[in-house]
């Protein structure tokens, strides 16, 4: 992102490191540690999500 000129407009949890939530308005980026992504699950919470390609 940060390449094309784009940067977040809020980032949080990155002091912790267990879940970093990057906000860029239009795209929010969650990225987790293994442990972290198990227990959220947030696959099952946006199972009926239409598939986006990239």
């Amino acid at each position: 992102m940060r390449e094309s000129g784009d940067y977040a407009l809020s980032i949080e949890g990155y002091t912790n490191g267990e879940w970093i939530l990057l906000d860029f308005g239009d795209c929010v980026v969650n990225v987790f540690t293994d442990k972290s992504r198990e227990y959220y699950d947030l696959e099952r919470l946006w199972r009926d999500a239409k598939p986006l390609s990239w």
